[in-house]
């Protein structure tokens, strides 16, 4: 298939790209594995900034009380 002048260009690597049908209308970037790398990671830092899924006081002290009752879980060795 070839490729139009109006073909969404891909952020990562700037390159033009056919998208997928099923996604045409939301796909930023291309299928190759740097670009896909690059997606997830723009992917989770926007999920993180708009969510406030680990913020706040009550998570803060959820966690803290967790590591009071866990303080050997990062001195574990490798299990054999």
């Amino acid at each position: 298939m070839k490729l139009k002048p109006n073909h969404p260009r891909c952020p990562c690597c700037k390159r033009p790209f056919i998208p997928d049908p099923r996604n045409r209308y939301h796909q930023k970037f291309c299928s190759k594995a740097l670009c896909q790398k690059v997606s997830k990671a723009a992917s989770q830092q926007q999920w993180g900034a708009r969510s406030g899924y680990w913020r706040g006081e009550v998570n803060k002290k959820h966690v803290r009380d967790w590591r009071e009752e866990h303080p050997q879980y990062w001195k574990r060795g490798k299990r054999r």
